[in-house]
Parts: structure tokens; sequence; C-alpha cells
């Protein structure tokens, strides 16, 4: 599931551009998330591995957003983040794609997430049964109020 590992449907990047060999994500969130950079390397792999062409660095064009205020009008402005995509990153993204396909192929139900692993969870196929046995929602993460049977 290709939400697993954050990349949302459809499975594309914002831009790519090979001749430059560059993948470019946007991002909105509060703040920025190293995870996002897996995005960038699953793209990368993906492309790479239907074009036969390398993909060797990513950005994330980063928009911070805020909370609405009655007292304040509040200005963002865009980050962006330039970073290679090197081996070390293909693993990470690699590791990644792998445990959460571990997970949600197996039949067995899996324990709780660690706390901070568990951006993970609105996508996994055994949420509702966590939900049932004490995972709650809590601003689109899931946090830990009992510990299942």
């Amino acid at each position: 599931d290709i939400l697993q590992i954050g990349i949302n449907s459809p499975t594309a990047p914002d831009f790519i551009i090979p001749d430059y060999k560059i993948v470019v994500d946007i991002k909105t969130a509060l703040q920025f998330n190293i995870k996002y950079q897996l995005t960038c390397a699953g793209y990368a792999l993906a492309y790479e591995n239907e074009k036969q062409q390398d993909i060797n660095w990513g950005i994330i064009y980063f928009i911070p957003t805020r909370s609405p205020s009655a007292f304040a009008r509040i200005l963002t402005y865009p980050q962006i983040h330039i970073f290679p995509i090197n081996n070390k990153l293909r693993e990470w993204f690699l590791d990644n794609r792998d445990e959460a396909y571990s997970i949600i192929s197996k039949d067995a139900i899996p324990d709780f997430p660690k706390e901070n692993k568990r951006d993970e969870c609105p996508h996994c196929k055994f949420l509702k049964h966590c939900k049932s046995n004490g995972l709650t929602l809590d601003n689109g993460n899931e946090k830990k109020r009992n510990t299942p049977n």
C-alpha cells in the first residue's frame, strides 16, 4: 500500500526533471518531517526502475502551515530542502517499505507500534482492530490508551 510509506495516489512526483536527475515533491504541514525524503527516494527508485536513468537529487518544497489566529495574520514562507538521493537514502526507503509490507501482509494482527512509529497507523489494514483494542486517533496520529488483550 503506497500510503503506508507516505506516497499518496496518484503515485507520481509533483515534478521530475530527468535532464538534471532531480525529483521534487511539495509538502505542507506544521513542521518538516525528515521522512519526507523517503517519498522522493521512492519516486526516484520507481523512475530509475522504469526508465533505467538515475535520479540523484531530491527536493522537498515545504510550505509550513499555521493554525489561524484571530489576533494576527500569520505569514508562512516556503522552505526548500535539497538532498542527495544516495544509496543510504535508497536503503532507508527500501527498509521502510519492506517493514510496512511485512506488517500488512501478515494474517496475524501485529502489536501496537512504538509511540514514534505510529505515523503509518492511519493507513494500516489493522487500524479498526487496534482502535477496538485501545488505540485512539489524536491529530491524525495514533496513540496507545490501553494494551490489547
